[in-house]
């Protein structure tokens, strides 16, 4: 969740912790608000696990798909705009699957591991 020109933008893992949590919900959008008045948790260190884990599977199955000729497109840009041209670009030029792909549709937006 963060602010973009006055607007309140909502990731996937935004929703994800409201349908988990309405009230941790609620506090993300305090702390976003009002940082002074609320103190986050610090970070769960087996939930970091977790994370890591994912990050070093997606990076293995990412070079697999290279390493069979997969047409693989993956979105890379300055900002969530040109990210968002690009993935645009690559859904409308028919690539086979798109790494990282950024799709938004206020007040919504966030990353697609795969498309």
């Amino acid at each position: 969740m963060y602010f973009n020109d006055g607007r309140t933008i909502y990731s996937p893992s935004d929703l994800t912790r409201f349908m988990e949590s309405p009230f941790a919900s609620w506090m993300d959008r305090l702390y976003l608000e009002f940082p002074d008045r609320v103190t986050p948790e610090e970070r769960d260190e087996e939930l970091q696990l977790y994370a890591d884990a994912g990050i070093t599977h997606e990076g293995k199955f990412v070079e697999e798909l290279e390493k069979t000729g997969h047409d693989l497109c993956w979105i890379q840009g300055d900002s969530r705009q040109q990210k968002a041209e690009r993935t645009r670009d690559a859904i409308g030029d028919g690539r086979q699957i798109i790494f990282q792909a950024y799709l938004n549709l206020e007040p919504f937006a966030g990353y697609a591991d795969f498309l």
